[in-house]
Parts: structure tokens; C-alpha cells; sequence
């Protein structure tokens, strides 16, 4: 989650409501903030913070076999951050923005799957973010899809991974299954892996039918954004996220998966 002071420097974790990423990896050590860090290597992958502040800034390590990644802020594209040092680095603070209209923005790190000539890697590492705000700094919260507010009917697998939002994720393949989660608040999306043996979903919001989503991608990744409502009047309502046991040509299975949901206030 994220934390504010008086001073309103808010800490956004790398496994915050409203960060969200394609192919990065969850790593655990007490040297980084909150107990753990995502990493990725590969050329093309993105993490995304959706954000509400005046100016963010990027904290990770740099070391001996780390690459470059592009930073794009509402979209445009800004700089590109070297992650290598010939000795490393605890973290420190790789890239800070200008500062911005105190509203709401994204921030997107994205590897280029190119290195320093010196070295001997494309690792690039987000520990947490800093957000400068009058307000909360991220816009949602997060829960995890076990938790108090949620019920399932049918065939769903509940499974432990250390990869997924609290460590636990639930699947179903087959059609006639439902998840059901209450939130209150203006907005909820549906956050979870997709690959290329996933299927589809029929999504419901208070009981009225939003669309049918496809869980099918080519670039494996474990916490997307795979839906978010439209904005909602703030208040109590419920999604419903159910498997329809069908798939797209090019899957090879028809898996569905939640992992958790963000909630803005």
C-alpha cells in the first residue's frame, strides 16, 4: 500500500493499488522497502502507477548488469534511465518529474532491452515510487481476491504463489462459475495475470452486464489491469466476474484468473 506524512511525501510500493505490469518479477529481500521489489530483463515490458500529485519519483538499485528502460509520463515520452554502476547501488532515487499539475497521472517504465556498453545485463528494478501530494498519492486501493468482501460459487482453485497480491491467487476454467466481491467506492478494475492459455469472462457490475473480457495474451504477465469499470456513483456496489469456459482460436485453455481488485475512493 502507500503511506503519507505530514509533509505529504506519500511512498507508493511496488505492489500498490494502481501499479500494475506485464512480464516483472516479485523479489523479497529486507534491504528494499516494504519487504520486496519487481524486476524485469526483457525488451518491451511496462510497469504502470496511476497516480495523484504534483511530482513522482522512481526508486531502485543500480548495479553491475542492469539496462536501460524509457520513462513516459501522461504518455509522452521524457528520458531514458540508465540502471547500470560499475560497483551498485543500494536504491536510490533514479528519475524524479518536473512538477506537475497536483491531479491525476501514469507513469509508465518501459525496458528497452538495451544496456551500457559496460554491462553485463538488461535487469531493470522498481522498489517503490515517491509522490509529492495534497491528497493520497496513489487512487486506489488494493485487495486481494480471498478477502472478507468476496464469495465464490462453483469450481474455483484457490492457490498460493508468492508472485500474486497477498500471495494468493483463484482460478476457474469452467462455464458456470461466479466471483463476487462488494467495494465501495467510484470505480473498481479487475486485476490479474494473462498469457496465452487463458479464456474469457462475462464482467457485471450490480447485477448488469459489462462486457465480455478475453484473458488471452501473447506477452505472459502477472498483475494487468485486465478490466476497469466506468466511473461509478460513490457508493456500495458489487462486481461479478464469471468464466464462460470458452476461449479465443489462439489459446490453449480456458483458465481465468483474479488475483485482486483496485478500488478508487
Amino acid at each position: 500500500m502507500y503511506v503519507c506524512s505530514a509533509l505529504r511525501t506519500c511512498t507508493v510500493e511496488h505492489d500498490a493499488g494502481a501499479v500494475t505490469f506485464d512480464r516483472w518479477v516479485t523479489g523479497f529481500s529486507d534491504s528494499y522497502s516494504g519487504g520486496g521489489y519487481v524486476y524485469s530483463r526483457w525488451a518491451g515490458t511496462c510497469l504502470e502507477v496511476k497516480f495523484s500529485g504534483k511530482q513522482i519519483g522512481w526508486v531502485g538499485p543500480k548495479q553491475p548488469n542492469y539496462g536501460k528502460a524509457e520513462v513516459y509520463l501522461d504518455g509522452v515520452y521524457k528520458t531514458t534511465v540508465d540502471c547500470y554502476a560499475a560497483t551498485g547501488t543500494t536504491v536510490a532515487l533514479l528519475w524524479t518529474s518536473v512538477v506537475l499539475p497536483d491531479t491525476t497521472h501514469t507513469l509508465r517504465i518501459r525496458l528497452t532491452g538495451t544496456q551500457n556498453p559496460a554491462s553485463s545485463g538488461n535487469v531493470v528494478v522498481v522498489d517503490r515510487f515517491l509522490v509529492n501530494s495534497f491528497g493520497t498519492g496513489a487512487i486506489a486501493a488494493r485487495f486481494d481476491e480471498q478477502g472478507p468482501q468476496a464469495a465464490f460459487t462453483g469450481t474455483w482453485i484457490k492457490s498460493v504463489n508468492p508472485t500474486y497480491v497477498a500471495k494468493t491467487y483463484s482460478y476457474s476454467r469452467w462455464s458456470g462459475p461466479a466471483y463476487t466481491a462488494t467495494f465501495f467506492g467510484s470505480k473498481v478494475a479487475w486485476i490479474g495475470p494473462m498469457t496465452t492459455t487463458y479464456g474469457k469472462a462475462n464482467v457485471y457490475i450490480d447485477g448488469a452486464y459489462k462486457g465480455t473480457v478475453d484473458c488471452y495474451s501473447s506477452t505472459m504477465g502477472w498483475r494487468y489491469r485486465i478490466w476497469e469499470s466506468a466511473s461509478l456513483t460513490r457508493g456500495s456496489h458489487y462486481i461479478q466476474i464469471k468464466p464462460t469456459g470458452t476461449k479465443r482460436a489462439a489459446s490453449t485453455n480456458t483458465i481465468v484468473v483474479v488475483d485482486g481488485l483496485d478500488v478508487t475512493p
